[in-house]
């Protein structure tokens, strides 16, 4: 057991804490009603199961999360995901400590996922749905505070720290490290260095070049474009049977523009491996 601390089932389909080294039953706040439907020690403390519910005990068997919450899912020591059931039984989410101190409110639509779908990077993944269904993701520090509004569709990260690619239907755009918009998401197309779906990243180095309106431009890091105007991009790698990997940003949507139209002159493969005329 963690801390020498085990769950013991006590009969009745119930469960208590049980301290292995005084060899004794831990009696607390959370036994004076009854014993849970489960005990599972885990750190310095224990989740429990009561009524359906689930809460939080310490090593004591005081209360330390009333046993309310439909899910609460440790991340760390002191973070955990708690999901509760609205009125209508839609699971929301939202993020607190081991104490019950909520610091993103419960407000957030969940579905079942490991935890990886809900941290990246140290960033608390935030899922909301709009009036149409449609669902929209952000991201939140460790503190509760919003890095990147809950409003876009996709968000993925830089393999490099270099920020996230964002997108919204068609329309793609970057946001910095630190959560501030270097491209808004009006771009229908960013050349990429690279797009590893097996690790859910991309690559992509400044100047980028992005399309907007027909028209390619390249942008630095802070977001002003350069002095000169791409009028084609060409595809610098050999022909393979099947054709090249494409790795512009709007391969990352499903729904693409025909494929005809996804293309300049050739596939886009990146700005450092395209040469580009530029008038």
């Amino acid at each position: 057991g963690y801390k020498n601390r085990v769950g013991v089932h006590t009969g009745n389909r119930q469960y208590a804490l049980y301290d292995i080294a005084k060899r004794a039953i831990v009696k607390g706040t959370y036994s004076e009603n009854g014993f849970p439907e489960l005990v599972y020690p885990y750190r310095d403390k224990a989740l429990i199961i009561s009524h359906n519910k689930m809460g939080i005990i310490g090593a004591s068997g005081d209360i330390q999360v009333p046993a309310k919450y439909d899910l609460l899912s440790p991340f760390t020591d002191n973070l955990l995901m708690y999901v509760q059931k609205n009125g209508n039984g839609e699971p929301l989410y939202g993020y607190g400590d081991g104490k019950g101190n909520i610091f993103i409110p419960i407000q957030y639509n969940y579905s079942p996922g490991d935890w990886s779908t809900y941290m990246q990077d140290s960033l608390l993944t935030l899922f909301k749905k709009d009036k149409d269904g449609k669902v929209h993701k952000g991201y939140a520090a460790m503190d509760g505070k919003t890095v990147i509004p809950v409003q876009y569709e996709e968000i993925t990260r830089e393999e490099r720290g270099k920020g996230y690619l964002v997108r919204n239907g068609k329309a793609f755009g970057i946001i910095g490290p630190d959560g501030k918009v270097i491209l808004p998401a009006e771009f229908d197309n960013i050349l990429l260095d690279d797009k590893r779906d097996y690790l859910s990243t991309v690559t992509f180095s400044w100047p980028v070049a992005a399309r907007k309106a027909g028209s390619w431009r390249y942008y630095n890091a802070a977001g002003t474009s350069l002095p000169v105007r791409l009028k084609a991009t060409i595809n610098f790698d050999p022909p393979y049977a099947g054709g090249s990997e494409e790795k512009d940003a709007g391969n990352l949507s499903s729904s693409l523009l025909p494929h005809e139209e996804a293309r300049v002159v050739d596939s886009p493969i990146s700005v450092k491996d395209s040469s580009a005329q530029s008038h």
